[in-house]
């Protein structure tokens, strides 16, 4: 639970920018040479509990986000054995959390349990990604990336050897004009 991308904030700019501010407000010098860097520690599922609400609302985040967060720190020891778990069954119990859905869920599997099979429905851009990565299109829908593409719901097509195209009767190459 002290993984930053594990916690609802929102938008992604606005969820590091409140991500950066709790962190250096309530968290712990690092140990060693990153003291003298100036990194901080993440303070650990019980110093996040403790955390003031003024402070989460300084950050940007707003009442909602802080409950879902609230939650899921009570609930930490469960929710981290959700990372010994096979994805679909870890993705139902961090789902179990009112707040925490679809995407939140698949995020955290992505980078928690290493799952590159957990799907960020509701990203806004993936869909448009994933359409132009495997069919070339500029736009798409979730829905439709969620169904193979054409090339693999049929079997190849039967590959001939080269000698056997047929070919296209080609013009005959004209030379340029001469210029004088």
């Amino acid at each position: 639970m002290d993984d930053p991308h594990t916690l609802p904030l929102g938008k992604v700019t606005e969820a590091h920018r409140a991500w950066q501010y709790l962190v250096r407000r309530h968290g712990a010098p690092a140990p060693g040479l990153g003291a003298e860097l100036g990194l901080v520690v993440p303070p650990s599922a019980r110093e996040w509990a403790l955390v003031p609400s003024w402070s989460w609302h300084r950050a940007g985040v707003d009442a909602k986000g802080t409950e879902t967060i609230l939650r899921a720190l009570r609930l930490a020891p469960r929710l981290e054995e959700a990372s010994a778990m096979p994805g679909t069954e870890a993705a139902a119990r961090l789902m179990r959390v009112p707040g925490l859905g679809p995407w939140t869920a698949a995020e955290t599997l992505q980078r928690c349990n290493g799952d590159p099979d957990a799907v960020s429905v509701g990203d806004l851009h993936l869909p448009n990604t994933v359409a132009w990565a495997l069919a070339g299109k500029a736009h798409g829908t979730h829905e439709e990336n969620a169904r193979p593409p054409r090339s693999l719901r049929r079997p190849p097509p039967l590959r001939l050897p080269p000698d056997s195209y047929p070919r296209r009767a080609r013009a005959p190459i004209r030379p340029p004009p001469r210029t004088q």
